[in-house]
């Protein structure tokens, strides 16, 4: 283990040591993504097993968890499967039957559950991207961006990165990305509240946010 793993673990420890809002259970999450079917299996002992069966690769790593209150901290036996990207240290439970990790993928204990929680996600993204679409402020900056291109068909897209936590509190982010120079580029980033749908124009340089829309 890695000096920064331990460093992360033994303030995770100290965290829980003082409060006894913690527990482990015995369960069996399952989700679906990038065609590979990911389990994350947990034993009321502490220990964890992540298993992956798919296009993706076919493995099965092992390591420790702790629960505070609703967030689940993974401590894995290895490096391997946290630098490929696929394990998720830090997972939310949502209810009974499903955990969530924060590029919003969805493991749950039945397939009902997890395809429940995908489709109403999808929904909101697209609802979402339609509304960011047609702010002033990304029309003025798709504007900008294309008179440095003059001639060029520029073509752009509101992508979807994941969850962050701001203050405690969650939002889904959002970005204006433009695609035709090689990479995509992202040029504004937006910060989103579900209940109420509230979208927030976020200034990197000072993690200032600012509301530009609210139903």
């Amino acid at each position: 283990m890695n000096k920064s793993k331990l460093i992360i673990w033994g303030l995770l420890i100290g965290m829980i040591s003082c409060d006894d809002r913690f527990t482990y259970f015995d369960k069996t999450y399952q989700g679906f993504w990038a065609d590979t079917q990911w389990t994350y299996k947990f034993e009321n002992d502490g220990t964890f097993k992540f298993i992956t069966e798919g296009h993706y690769s076919f493995s099965e790593h092992s390591g420790n968890y702790i629960i505070k209150d609703s967030l689940i901290f993974l401590n894995p036996d290895t490096d391997w499967p946290m630098l490929d990207g696929v394990l998720k240290t830090r997972l939310k439970v949502m209810n009974a039957d499903c955990i969530r990790d924060f590029d919003n993928n969805y493991y749950c204990t039945t397939i009902d559950s997890m395809n429940e929680f995908t489709n109403r996600q999808y929904l909101f993204n697209e609802n979402v991207s339609k509304v960011i679409d047609n702010l002033e402020v990304v029309k003025e900056e798709k504007s900008r961006i294309s008179t440095y291109h003059k001639g060029d068909s520029l073509a752009f897209r509101i992508g979807y990165n994941g969850i962050i936590v701001v203050n405690k509190k969650e939002y889904d982010c959002f970005s204006l990305d433009q695609l035709t120079l090689g990479n995509p580029k992202s040029y504004l980033t937006f910060l989103v509240t579900k209940n109420p749908l509230e979208v927030y124009k976020l200034d990197n340089a000072g993690h200032k946010l600012t509301k530009v829309f609210n139903e």
